[in-house]
């Protein structure tokens, strides 16, 4: 199990790729283990699995991903007590740009929760998610439109 890891010295990638490995041959669930992760205790567990999105996303696959990857995400940001964790939400903001990539175009997905993050207090996570927004609609320009003019009114 991944609590059995989370008492090792093993790095996140480590951690990933040693439960990757326990997987072989039989169905495992990377949401799963992604949300034990980011609900540990430790800082550095919980950081270092949303630095781990990219590839949580590529063993979901486009279609869990954007139908159950995203909608945790956008809502576990919300919640208690992560809503709180500046570092967490930081990496968050900084993790959104990177899952354009695994989403097959459906960037749009990325900008409310963007939105979200981009109005927080704290003034890092505030510019990471701004940050990670010209970054989706450097990618998509079409979006800028649709999506980001009517935010700005």
């Amino acid at each position: 199990s991944s609590r059995a890891l989370g008492g090792s010295s093993l790095g996140p990638r480590a951690r990933f790729q040693a439960v990757r490995g326990m997987a072989a041959g039989m169905e495992f669930d990377y949401l799963a283990f992604f949300k034990e992760e980011i609900r540990h205790e430790s800082a550095a567990i919980k950081i270092g699995a949303v630095n781990q999105l990219n590839l949580i996303a590529s063993a979901l696959g486009p279609a869990k991903t954007i139908s159950e990857l995203l909608p945790f995400i956008k809502n576990v940001v919300k919640e208690e007590p992560l809503c709180n964790d500046e570092e967490f939400l930081f990496s968050m903001a900084k993790q959104y740009a990177v899952l354009a990539e695994y989403i097959q175009g459906k960037d749009e997905l990325l900008i409310d929760p963007l939105e979200h993050l981009a109005a927080q207090e704290e003034t890092v996570i505030r510019e990471q998610a701004i940050k990670s927004l010209c970054t989706v609609i450097q990618g998509r320009p079409q979006l800028a439109p649709e999506h980001l003019v009517p935010t700005l009114h």
